[in-house]
């Protein structure tokens, strides 16, 4: 036999392979491997949508000279984020705006969920007739309330699985007034009325009214009447 048929020829117990066979088995499962890896590969869509939705504002405004109107711009937050929101008002007729016409030009808080935010329109008495066209502009901003921190220190679950007992301290140096309390997203009452005030370095018991199963994971939300939210997790115990 000489080194050619040596070269092209492998053998395998008692086979004897052309090399040419198995550099094409070789390169078929390198191809294998590389689709098997391509089809792994998968793309999923990702947004992060607008969180503030207008759901209401008026189809049309009426007024005389010397009127004052006020109307409501209903608006959705669908995050769980606090926003400062500015309405900006503007006349298709600037002129006849600057001479004759008051904006509110408020700023507000828009907390999760819906909030009607109330606005003004002033006319001059010296106001002349016209028909125009009034864009609302409206512009969002991260709201952040200085000053209140709270420490909730312990969560209990009583009353055969109908009350959440909190406990919590003031740590910031600013009283702090809780206005609400939501479990797993859902408002809830207590036993004692809102508002409650807590002075600095002093604590508060709450007990919620709120449906509990043992086992159950619970997100517990104190809100403030600055907006601020202090959120808690706990779980109830099983039984």
């Amino acid at each position: 036999m000489n080194r050619e048929t040596i070269m092209k020829n492998i053998s395998i117990g008692k086979y004897i392979i052309p090399s040419w066979i198995l550099g094409v088995v070789l390169i078929g499962l390198c191809i294998g491997a590389f689709a098997l890896y391509m089809a792994l590969t998968f793309t999923i869509p990702f947004e992060v949508k607008e969180p503030i939705e207008v759901l209401h504002y008026p189809s049309y405004l009426s007024l005389y000279p010397g009127d004052t109107v006020y109307f409501n711009v209903t608006v959705q937050n669908n995050a769980k984020q606090n926003y400062t929101v500015l309405l900006d008002f503007s006349l298709s007729n600037a002129t006849y705006e600057n001479s004759y016409v008051t904006f509110s030009n408020e700023t507000y808080f828009v907390g999760p969920g819906v909030q009607n935010l109330t606005a003004w329109i002033i006319v001059s008495p010296e106001a002349s007739p016209i028909n125009a066209i009034l864009t609302v502009k409206l512009f969002r901003t991260t709201y952040q309330a200085p000053g209140e921190e709270i420490k909730i220190l312990s969560v209990q679950f009583l009353g055969s699985g109908t009350i959440i007992r909190v406990t919590l301290r003031n740590t910031g140096t600013s009283s702090v007034t809780l206005v609400a309390v939501y479990v797993n997203d859902i408002e809830r009452n207590t036993t004692s009325p809102f508002s409650q005030t807590v002075l600095p370095n002093d604590w508060l018991t709450l007990d919620i009214e709120s449906p509990w199963v043992s086992g159950s994971a619970y997100q517990i939300q104190l809100v403030t009447s600055k907006g601020n939210i202090f959120t808690y997790y706990a779980t109830a115990p099983s039984s």
